[in-house]
């Protein structure tokens, strides 16, 4: 339980942190693609005037140098989302380990709890009490067993909803991930493109 406080702990601190990492490399990747949009149009004006093919040079070499931004924009994004992913990743292995000694604590209840299912047992368990103080504990005993197996039933669930949750998270940030690795693909045949 220690172990799913501190993982969810962990996750928290680390998603606030990750998404405003996240939001600068966009915004740096949107002002270096307005600016590559923005020399192509010079490009293109240029281009119609062969006389200054020095400014179509020049304008060339910035609209390769933003390229290389957005490219590189997009790499910090990658590896920031190989980060999160290998830190779901762990977590999952740590709610797992939990969620099967959990199982393995709650069958043992259901184990012990079948055995002693006779309600003549529990009658008897309370009647073979030395006095009225000892059966009034053996009876709390009782009452509390029941209500501790009720709650680690519900904790199971709840490990198991917030182990289904994560692995859905690790997927969609698998697949940014690879949205990311084919922009940078595209981004690095266009700047072959753009040096030729």
């Amino acid at each position: 339980m220690r172990v799913l406080l501190l993982t969810g702990f962990f996750i928290i601190l680390f998603s606030s942190a990750f998404s405003q990492s996240v939001d600068e490399l966009k915004k740096r990747k949107q002002e270096a693609e307005n600016q590559i949009k923005y020399t192509s149009k010079l490009l293109n004006e240029v281009q119609k005037n062969q006389s200054t093919s020095l400014n179509r040079v020049r304008l060339l070499n910035k609209q390769i140098e933003q390229r290389n931004s957005v490219i590189n924009t997009i790499s910090g994004e990658i590896d920031l989302y190989q980060q999160l992913i290998e830190n779901n990743t762990l977590a999952i292995s740590l709610i797992k380990t939990d969620l099967t000694t959990l199982r393995k604590e709650y069958a043992d209840l259901i184990r012990l709890a079948y055995r002693n299912r006779n309600a003549y047992d529990q009658v008897l368990f309370l009647l073979s009490a030395d006095n009225v103080n000892q059966a009034y504990r053996r009876y709390l005993y009782m009452k509390h067993y029941t209500v501790y197996r009720q709650n680690q039933a519900a904790v199971i669930e709840t490990v198991q909803s917030l182990l289904d949750e994560k692995m859905l998270r690790l997927e969609e940030q698998k697949l940014i991930k690879l949205q990311l690795v084919n922009d940078t693909k595209k981004e690095k045949a266009q700047l072959a493109q753009e040096k030729l």
